[in-house]
This record gives C-alpha cells, structure tokens and sequence, in this order.
C-alpha cells in the first residue's frame, strides 16, 4: 500500500514521456495541439515533468539534478527533432522547458503538504 502513490505518479510521468515524445517527433497535424503557442507548449509541458518527477520519487527532493535531468530530455529532443524533415531544433523551446522547471521549483516548497498525502507520507524532508 505504501507504493501505491509513488506508482501511481511514476505511471503517469511514463505515460507523459511518452505522449511528448510522441508529440514532439510526430508528422502529423493534431489540431488540439497545433492551436496552442510553442513555448506555451514546452512551458507546461516541463512544469508538468517536473510536478510529476517529484512526487514519482518522494524520498528525495526536487533539486538541480531533477532539473538537468529534464532539460536533458528536452535537449534531446530537440535533437531529434533537429533531423527530422518537418521539424526544427529552438534554443528557445529548451528556454521555455527551463522556464517551465523553474516555476515547479519555485513552487515546490508550498507542495510538500500535498506530496505527503498523496504518496502515503513516505516524503522525507531535507532541510538546506
């Protein structure tokens, strides 16, 4: 029982990597998702990543590795995206995920309360 949060978060943190990679690389016109601005896109779209990459692993705190971490995924999309046809690399589409990861950091502190209940408790505070 004590899993069953943490599961639940890291479940749905695989699912996003899969969904944004897919978004990201794909040829296809979705129009739900073309309507929106790029870096409104690549903002939210980190800003969830992270969310959600804190509460899969509540034993550890959100921190700078998190952070590189995900801008290291959205570099690395960028890459591919650099080779495909109907896509295009942006320095300014990774300025936006780091923006998007910021805003988490920023507000992880008041979130703690919340990330307790939901993963069981099983949150260990870490003082600076």
């Amino acid at each position: 029982m004590k899993w069953q949060g943490r599961n639940m978060f890291r479940f749905l943190l695989l699912l996003s990597v899969v969904v944004i990679t897919f978004l990201a690389t794909t040829g296809q016109s979705i129009p739900i998702v073309d309507s929106v601005w790029d870096k409104a896109k690549h903002f939210f779209a980190f800003l969830v990543l992270a969310w959600l990459s804190d509460f899969s692993f509540p034993d550890r705190r959100f921190d700078y590795i998190n952070l590189m971490m995900l801008l290291g995924y959205g570099l690395l999309i960028e890459l591919i995206q650099w080779y495909l046809p109907y896509r295009e690399f942006s320095l300014l589409d990774v300025v936006a995920d780091f923006v998007g990861c910021f805003c988490y950091l920023f507000f992880a502190s008041s979130l703690i309360p919340m990330r307790s209940r939901l993963c069981n408790g099983e949150r260990v505070l870490v003082s600076d």
